[in-house]
């Protein structure tokens, strides 16, 4: 807490943190009043409240944050404030929010360029992958095969800024089918729109390439 730092090309699983528990917050990494980047680490198999992976970072970027579980919301990252760049986020869970939930971020920061895929919802219905109460530019990123009623759910209200979630990989190219994936005005009038148009037409090959189920490093 306090000060800034870089945790940078780490293993935080295993025998290192392997399978960690936290009542509160950040299974593998906490991060709390202070500016902490979270650099080509490799976050795995960890479990927490709120955060199974991490909790809070300014800059989380090009790690690989998977198999971590929350027992509340943000399977891979709970966070605000803060920028996520080119990670694999795969094969986490949560009783909501599987991959992330995201507060209170504004632009500048991003949500770009990272692999989301095969993440797990737990909880009660309606489910989502990333719930966001923010307004990150949320682009060039590959969303694909998670289990959850929606993978974007924005919980802006309706007098807030659109929320930009353009040239993304839904896995389909049918707008209908897109539409149906994201929560927001057209579901809830008081939610605010998300603008995912244009949309990616193909998977996109900047970010990273998600890992097999169960793989492990020596």
């Amino acid at each position: 807490r306090d000060g800034n730092s870089t945790i940078t090309k780490n293993i935080i699983r295993y025998n290192t943190l392997y399978s960690n528990f936290s009542s509160g917050e950040g299974g593998g990494i906490l991060s709390y009043g202070s500016t902490v980047n979270i650099l080509q680490n490799e976050i795995t198999n960890n479990i927490g409240g709120n955060g199974g992976g991490i909790f809070g970072g300014n800059l989380i970027a090009n790690n690989c944050i998977s198999e971590n579980f929350a027992e509340e919301k943000g399977g891979g990252i709970y966070m605000s404030q803060n920028s996520v760049i080119n990670n694999s986020m795969v094969f986490n869970a949560a009783d909501m929010g599987s991959v992330i939930d995201y507060y209170l971020a504004e632009n500048p920061n991003e949500f770009k360029s990272n692999t989301i895929r095969g993440n797990v919802v737990l909880g009660e219905e309606p489910s989502y992958t990333m719930g966001i109460s923010a307004h990150p530019m949320m682009q060039f990123n590959n969303i694909l095969d998670n289990t959850a009623t929606y993978e974007l759910f924005n919980r802006n209200g309706s007098f807030t800024p659109h929320l930009d979630a353009r040239e993304n990989w839904w896995a389909t190219t049918s707008e209908v089918g897109i539409q149906g994936i994201i929560y927001d005005w057209v579901d809830d009038a008081t939610c605010s729109i998300v603008d995912y148009a244009p949309f990616a037409m193909d998977i996109l090959t900047d970010a990273p390439i998600a890992p097999p189920s169960g793989l492990t490093m020596e």
